[in-house]
């Protein structure tokens, strides 16, 4: 059902793709390790919630497109 409709889906996808490479770009530049300085891990954590909120909120709108599909929570 959803694989039908992949181009509707095309450009939200997209965001959510250059929404990682951009925060892959903040935490490559990072001068210590995550591990070894707390500020260098918050900004690494928050980058991940980052990509999670833009994923998340995709799928708060697939849940809504396709309201019959069986969702698992």
């Amino acid at each position: 059902m959803l694989n039908d409709a992949s181009s509707i889906h095309a450009p939200r996808l997209q965001f959510i793709l250059e929404q990682a490479r951009n925060e892959q770009r903040v935490t490559s530049r990072l001068r210590t390790s995550w591990r070894e300085d707390s500020a260098a891990f918050y900004t690494a954590c928050y980058a991940l919630i980052r990509v999670g909120n833009a994923i998340a909120l995709h799928s708060r709108q697939l849940e809504q497109m396709y309201p019959n599909y069986p969702w698992v929570y």
